[in-house]
């Protein structure tokens, strides 16, 4: 069997790596999403100007930088899939209350939020995967997780100009929430399970 098989066999036979992969790739979908249907919401939703674009969309950053620094003390005594999953439903709220109501104070509101979340999903996610990979198949795992991160995002960028035009811009920002809140509340149940499972050895 090659080097990779081996590292997808791994992936798909651990609960806690295949969580970290989904939740990671269901993020970053989400994210792409929206950031994909960002200036047309602007335009369409706001009726806001370039100006305020280029505002919102910086906010994401601002608050994932917020969030970086603030993760650990945030999720102190809390397990880190504890962590990801809550931020996956934190995430899928944000999106939820942009598309809610539609407003620009809301939206300046939601994306500061959805940044800061989103930190609390790729800071928990890194270590839980380190934690529970041994060193050995580290390489294969991570090199897994970043083609299926990357893939998720071309997807995202790909279909959701399409999707929209479809369902319009606000039911694709409430599907977007309504896959993270299923996510969150499928990879609790499921790492719930597994619990008691150790992580593995260096």
């Amino acid at each position: 069997m090659c080097s990779s098989d081996l590292g997808i066999k791994f992936i798909f036979t651990h609960p806690a790596i295949s969580f970290v992969i989904t939740a990671m790739a269901a993020g970053m979908f989400a994210i792409r999403c929206f950031g994909a249907l960002l200036a047309v919401y602007v335009r369409d939703v706001l009726r806001g100007s370039t100006s305020l674009f280029g505002v919102l969309g910086s906010l994401i950053g601002v608050g994932m930088i917020v969030g970086t620094q603030l993760v650990r003390k945030g999720g102190r005594g809390r397990s880190n899939s504890h962590i990801v999953t809550g931020g996956l439903a934190a995430v899928g709220f944000s999106i939820a209350l942009i598309a809610l109501f539609g407003t620009t104070p809301a939206a300046v509101i939601g994306i500061l939020m959805l940044g800061f979340f989103l930190a609390f999903i790729i800071v928990p996610a890194q270590v839980l995967m380190q934690e529970h990979t041994p060193k050995s198949m580290l390489g294969r795992v991570t090199g897994s997780m970043v083609s299926v991160i990357i893939g998720s995002q071309v997807l995202g960028m790909l279909f959701a100009g399409e999707i929209a035009n479809t369902v319009g811009i606000r039911n694709v920002y409430y599907g977007s929430a309504a896959l993270l809140f299923l996510l969150a509340g499928a990879g609790y149940y499921w790492l719930s399970r597994d619990s008691e499972q150790a992580p593995a050895a260096a």
